[in-house]
């Protein structure tokens, strides 16, 4: 994005690194929209926290921890209301919780890699890099040893490759290692992983929680 992004809770950080590392996320925005409903004749503001668009469509969502959001139903009903509002306009709607961003296979990995995103790499060596991984998928190790041979001293470190990964210039295997292991490939658009973000509608919620209507 070139720019931060703002979290307020560590759900909110939690969820924003999953949508760092999920290569199906093209951009992300914090407090993107303003949403007004009618909730119980008055007005109701809601600023969502996160928009998100993967895979070609627009998401809305809105980080909630397990423990509020389940105990309260006039705040998935309000959720909900604004929800058919925001999808009325086209995009997706979610409520993002704490266990599912945790639950999510990946996330320990990704919080592993995403320190490395603040590793920077010179033009010169990102540029070789990218050379290197257009033949196929290598592991960190031997890309290095590549670049060794290639650039000598100028060659970058394992923390600027796997930079180069946490901030989705390369892919990397979400299953694997953390470090030289790592295996690294090049951008693949017909090869794109399973998305990593969760999607939860509150409709659903308050339909099989609450037994209320749709």
């Amino acid at each position: 994005m070139g720019r931060k992004l703002q979290y307020i809770s560590p759900n909110e950080r939690a969820f924003l690194l999953l949508c760092e590392i999920d290569p199906n996320v093209i951009r992300i925005a914090d407090r993107p929209i303003e949403s007004c409903v009618t909730l119980n004749g008055k007005n109701d503001r809601h600023f969502p926290d996160y928009a998100v668009l993967s895979g070609g469509k627009v998401e809305i969502h809105e980080v909630k921890s397990d423990e509020v959001y389940f105990s309260d139903r006039i705040l998935i009903d309000r959720l909900s209301r604004h929800a058919r509002a925001i999808e009325d306009e086209g995009a997706i709607y979610s409520v993002a919780l704490r266990s599912e961003i945790m639950a999510e296979p990946q996330y320990e990995w990704a919080a592993r890699l995403w320190p490395f995103s603040t590793h920077r790499i010179s033009l010169q060596a990102a540029n070789a890099v990218l050379m290197t991984v257009q033949g196929g998928p290598i592991v960190v190790a031997d890309l290095m040893s590549s670049l060794s041979r290639s650039l000598g001293s100028n060659a970058p470190s394992r923390g600027s490759v796997l930079g180069m990964a946490a901030r989705g210039e390369i892919f990397c295997d979400l299953n694997g290692p953390v470090g030289i292991e790592t295996v690294v490939r090049p951008y693949d658009p017909a090869a794109m992983p399973a998305r990593l973000l969760p999607i939860r509608r509150p409709i659903d919620d308050l339909r099989d929680r609450y037994e209320v209507a749709s």
